[in-house]
């Protein structure tokens, strides 16, 4: 396959309305990094920094790969993403051009929909008859109602509360028995997180471990796999079904990961496992380690490209110089002497200031934050944001996201709407369009029916919406279209402001009469479900929730409104601000203060001698060094970085101020 010029710059134009975009500058020898990129179908990694057009990059690839469909050989092209919203944003910006991208023999989405699909759900089909259900929320719901009623685990409840005291505070029982997993290579159990590691291996030795495991095989009989063990039974499939491997090569011709840094261990060991080193299969991985926030950032990086097998798109296009030159000493792999991160950018950076403040005045950071924007008349393009890594109360005398503004609210979205009782299901889902909040109502029959074991006598599955419906249509048509008006009632009930107790005295009847003349369900079987009270989940946050207005003016006199939005770091990875305010937060101990010393130009040290050459010196640092690369790198225009200013002495003042930092001390 060969890519030209022409056909880089007709994509060029497609994308970003110039044909020159992709030439860094070299347009008169139309060469660059991104240039090389798209010819290349060698099987390397692209090793890209922030704002280096990466996506935009692989976009232009497939744009060009789709007009040469369909290839010789009749194969196709895979693509995955890590999140839905990655695969909407590429719909978007490909528009009709990504009809054939999302056609047979291609396949565009994640890597968990991938493996659910063509390797987890057949291999379960294939030793238990059924489709399992692969769903966090409903795995543990199994769990937790499993464990409750009892049984052989019952006798081991002191051992699994001795667990939780010794290792773990506030955890619920069944959360910990939930989060037993099947090893990822031989089925035995171990604790979640280190389904690779022996961190925490339950004794295969004691009596308890043989219960918990047979617990687990009861769950996993039953139908219920959390996300992550779609992995392990995928692993199994193709290590007893090898031909499998070369059934999906005979369909993709061409497959490529963006945003690889953010895969996990099991991950990437099923997608090396499908493509890496295939001869027929050029396979390309697109990402930056040092962005790498899995695990909480703790790790060095499962994902580890080396230098002889990358390619380096190491020029950033959203800051210019002065940024580049305060984070490159924050990149973890820069110890092995990868390309410096420089600028192409026409966007003007103002140089980076460190907020210094003491204690008592955390509460007036954010608003500095606004001084100084106003001061360097900074505009709003891409908004301003005041971002940390922890979000949580801190301890006395700790700083977290809600130290400096304490009534940040963390946004938590439920994808999953299936609850314990009848009224969540109306109370929960009120806001939504009469639609969905009928199918939210047929979703709590196929709960209830679930509390009760009772499933699809046909399939032996648990019931959908779907199945539901046409069960209780081909057992009595009047049923279903009286169910169907009964629903719309009851909405209109609810609506028309009905207290939720007097709603449930009215609609209980009508509900359970279908249940008590097909399935023989009474009120007492399920007290709970019907009495209980709409559980307090906290859904989605106001969008202005967290966002502080202030009026400030410019060094003209001028007075504007200046909003800072308040998030996490992980909540803004992948975006772009106009100007980036990085709080000081503390775990286990203060991140600022950890990579303060490499903010002002140093080195970080690995070791040169003994088999872990190469290796960083102080593992400390990782996660502080990647959460705040993340943070720092995320504004076009401007960044500040706030720390107590017991962590700045003299020296480390005159250092800061050398490698390019404005010290705005004015808070101490």
């Amino acid at each position: 396959m060969e890519i030209v010029n022409q056909e880089i710059e007709n994509a060029a134009f497609a994308l970003l309305n110039d044909k020159n975009a992709f030439y860094d500058g070299d347009i008169l020898d139309k060469k660059g990094e991104r240039i090389d990129v798209i010819k290349s179908f060698e099987n390397v990694n692209i090793v890209a920094c922030p704002g280096s057009g990466k996506t935009t990059t692989l976009l232009a690839k497939l744009m060009i790969l789709s007009n040469k469909m369909p290839f010789d050989d009749g194969r196709g092209i895979c693509v995955f993403t890590h999140t839905n919203v990655a695969i909407d944003k590429i719909k978007k910006e490909l528009g009709t051009k990504s009809d054939i991208l999302f056609s047979y023999p291609n396949f565009f989405g994640t890597i968990q929909s991938f493996v659910n699909k063509y390797l987890a759900i057949p291999s379960y089909i294939n030793k238990n008859g059924f489709r399992p259900n692969i769903d966090n929320n409903s795995y543990y719901e199994a769990v937790k109602r499993s464990y409750e009623k009892g049984g052989a685990i019952s006798r081991h409840k002191m051992w699994i509360l001795g667990q939780i005291n010794s290792r773990y505070s506030n955890l619920e029982p069944y959360v910990f028995l939930g989060n037993m997993r099947f090893k990822f290579d031989d089925f035995n159990i171990i604790s979640k997180g280190n389904i690779f590691g022996n961190a925490f291996e339950v004794d295969t030795t004691k009596d308890h471990y043989q219960n918990i495991k047979a617990f687990k095989e009861m769950i996993y009989n039953y139908g219920y796999l959390p996300y992550d063990e779609a992995y392990t039974e995928a692993y199994d499939y193709l290590n007893r079904n090898p031909s499998i491997i070369e059934a999906i090569g005979k369909r993709f011709k061409y497959v490529f990961v963006d945003e690889m840094q953010d895969s996990g261990a099991h991950q990437i060991e099923i997608l090396e496992k499908l493509f890496k080193n295939k001869i027929n299969i050029v396979y390309q991985c697109f990402g930056d380690a040092n962005q790498a926030l899995y695990n909480d950032g703790r790790d060095e990086g499962v994902w580890a490209p080396k230098q002889e097998n990358s390619i380096y798109i190491s020029n950033t296009k959203r800051f210019s110089d002065n940024i580049c030159n305060v984070i490159n000493t924050l990149r973890i792999n820069f110890h092995n002497e990868l390309p410096k991160i420089t600028s192409t950018s026409i966007n003007e950076s103002k140089t980076p200031h460190l907020i210094v403040f003491k204690h008592s005045n955390v509460k007036k950071v954010i608003e500095k934050f606004a001084d100084i924007i106003a001061k360097e008349e900074v505009k709003q393009e891409n908004g301003f944001y005041a971002i940390g890594r922890i979000s949580k109360v801190p301890g006395k005398g700790q700083n977290s996201i809600k130290a400096y503004f304490p009534e940040f609210e963390r946004s938590i979205k439920k994808e999953n709407k299936n609850y314990q009782d009848l009224e969540s299901y109306f109370v929960l889902n009120h806001n939504l369009s009469i639609k969905k909040r009928a199918t939210a109502i047929i979703n709590s029959m196929t709960m209830l029916l679930e509390l009760n074991n009772k499933r699809n006598p046909k399939t032996k599955r648990k019931f959908t919406k779907r199945t539901f419906l046409n069960f209780i249509k081909n057992i009595d048509e009047s049923e279903y279209f009286k169910l169907n008006s009964n629903i719309i009632k009851w909405i209109k009930l609810y609506d028309s402001g009905l207290e939720i107790g007097e709603l449930k005295k009215n609609l209980i009847p009508e509900y359970l009469l279908l249940f008590r003349t097909i399935w023989n369900l009474e009120l007492d079987e399920n007290f709970d479900f019907f009495t209980d009270k709409a559980a307090e989940i906290k859904t989605d946050i106001p969008e202005d929730l967290n966002i502080i207005k202030f009026q400030k003016k410019n060094s003209q006199g001028q007075e504007r409104t200046i909003p800072i939005s308040v998030n996490t770091v992980n909540g803004e990875k992948g975006k772009t601000h106009s100007a980036t305010l990085y709080l000081e937060t503390f775990i286990r101990t203060y991140d600022v203060q950890k990579v303060i010393s490499y903010l002002a130009g140093d080195i970080i040290k690995v070791k040169k001698k003994g088999t872990n050459i190469g290796q960083i010196v102080d593992n400390s640092i990782i996660a502080p060094l990647k959460y705040t690369f993340v943070g720092a790198s995320r504004p076009k225009n401007l960044l500040c970085v706030a720390v107590r200013n017991e962590v700045i002495t003299p020296e480390l003042k005159i250092k800061l101020a050398s490698n390019g930092w404005v010290i705005n001390d004015e808070l101490c």
